[in-house]
């Protein structure tokens, strides 16, 4: 799959048609049939969720767990991300916050269902507490 952002913008000005804020320009069927050939990605943040849950998934399967450090690269930059995406979407499900109309998010509930299927962790100091709080029921039956 392409990604490079120089292309992107190349696609963007030869005209996306289906985009009304963009002028109706020489972007055909035959055009994009061109660049299907060569796997352009048409939808770059769908293409980039895609990418990082898969490489969640591998990380879990490797590692037990989907807790990534932010140190991880671009994968933990991405865990990091969808927490405070997660946080956004549970305050657009609410009616509470007046402000929630400007609030996006890329999240969507499949996308927090797929999450939610390999035990994805939103919170990790709750996460924590839980497995600490756990050991020390353990502890306190032990002795």
């Amino acid at each position: 799959r392409i990604e490079h952002a120089k292309y992107v913008r190349w696609i963007e000005l030869d005209g996306n048609e289906d985009n009304i804020e963009l002028p109706k320009t020489s972007m055909n069927e035959q055009r994009k049939k061109l660049l299907d050939d060569v796997d352009f990605v048409w939808d770059a943040v769908a293409h980039t969720w895609i990418t990082r849950y898969e490489e969640l998934c591998d990380f879990r399967r490797a590692n037990g767990h989907c807790v990534v450090p932010r140190s991880n690269g671009r994968l933990g930059a991405w865990v990091e991300k969808m927490r405070i995406e997660h946080k956004k979407y549970n305050t657009l499900l609410t009616e509470e916050n007046p402000n929630h109309s400007k609030l996006k998010t890329i999240l969507t509930h499949d996308r927090v269902q797929k999450l939610n299927d390999i035990d994805f962790v939103w919170d990790v100091r709750e996460k924590q507490f839980e497995q600490n709080l756990g050991e020390l029921r353990i502890y306190k039956e032990m002795n």
